[in-house]
């Protein structure tokens, strides 16, 4: 601790784990992360060496937090998306690694979140018991949950791809998209109030 007046950080000590830090440390972590991962290049690596050099912090949990908070900022700008290698640190993704990598990985994600909210929904013992709105919360919850279970399953992911090729604009793939989902044709709106 600094000898300074109440709240001066003018001497940063020695991080322990799981210490809590004063708003100025961690921001001037989060800074310096910023822009280390700033500076690097599409299949760059920073290092868990490196983020421990620029921060000062060993603990895994904190550190992880800090490369959080850096990562969100960061990826405000476009081209820099990172993922996390195992006992190694960070990659810059390219491109291409972000067109193919990130859906892949948010659909897998969101369809095992549906999966485990279907699979705990079901876990209610008596639904009689529950109130009116409980029970329109539980049928809300478990048809939503389904239906992204559904539309994320790896056949109908397999059918979008086919059907949605690289020229194929927004509009038309959410159009698709609705139509297999729901069965019936999207017609187009044209501007007009229906």
């Amino acid at each position: 601790m600094s000898d300074g007046p109440i709240g001066s950080d003018d001497v940063t000590p020695e991080p322990v784990a799981g210490e809590l830090h004063t708003r100025s440390q961690w921001s001037m972590r989060v800074e310096a992360l910023v822009a280390e991962l700033s500076s690097t290049k599409p299949t760059d690596v920073v290092t868990y060496e490196r983020l421990v050099e620029l921060t000062s912090v060993r603990d895994r949990n904190e550190l992880h937090s800090l490369v959080a908070s850096a990562r969100r900022q960061v990826r405000e700008e476009p081209g820099f998306v990172f993922r996390a290698i195992d006992n190694v640190g960070y990659v810059h993704l390219t491109d291409a690694e972000i067109a193919v990598r990130t859906p892949a990985e948010a659909r897998a994600q969101m369809r095992r979140r549906a999966v485990r909210a279907r699979q705990e929904l079901e876990c209610v013992k008596d639904f009689n018991a529950l109130t009116p709105d409980q029970r329109a919360q539980w049928n809300a919850g478990r048809v939503i949950s389904s239906v992204v279970e559904h539309a994320l399953h790896a056949t109908r992911v397999q059918k979008v791809l086919k059907s949605v090729d690289a020229g194929t604009q927004l509009r038309e793939a959410n159009a698709f998209l609705i139509e297999m989902i729901t069965g019936k044709k999207n017609k187009p709106n044209d501007g007009q109030k229906t």
